[in-house]
């Protein structure tokens, strides 16, 4: 059984303090990890759902969390993306996540085994 959220809480606390951001910024970049690419309309429409703060997108983009990909051209509207840092931190907690869970089936494994 995978159970990568069972250790959820500590690894996003962990993360929270080493990258000195909140609760719903973690969201808002979980949520575009996956979209590559995306513009002010993407963002505002997961922005909707965490809690009030109107200059999160501002706030992502001037401390380097995402960065952007292509500028404003004639009817092209500006599309964004997560910086370097952005995509590591992510990798990380889900590294973490699997090492926790691998750690934990160790230690259940030896628990069973020396019963």
């Amino acid at each position: 059984q995978k159970d990568y959220l069972k250790y959820w809480r500590a690894v996003r606390y962990f993360v929270k303090s080493k990258y000195k951001i909140s609760t719903g910024e973690l969201d808002m970049l979980l949520f575009l990890y996956s979209e590559k690419y995306f513009g002010k309309d993407k963002f505002k429409e997961f922005d909707e759902l965490l809690s009030w703060n109107v200059n999160r997108f501002d706030q992502l983009l001037k401390r380097g969390w995402i960065e952007v990909f292509r500028k404003r051209v004639g009817k092209n509207k500006t599309l964004y993306s997560l910086s370097f840092k952005a995509n590591r931190m992510i990798h990380s907690i889900y590294e973490k996540l699997i090492l926790c869970l691998k750690a934990m089936c160790l230690i259940l494994t030896k628990f069973i085994v020396i019963k």
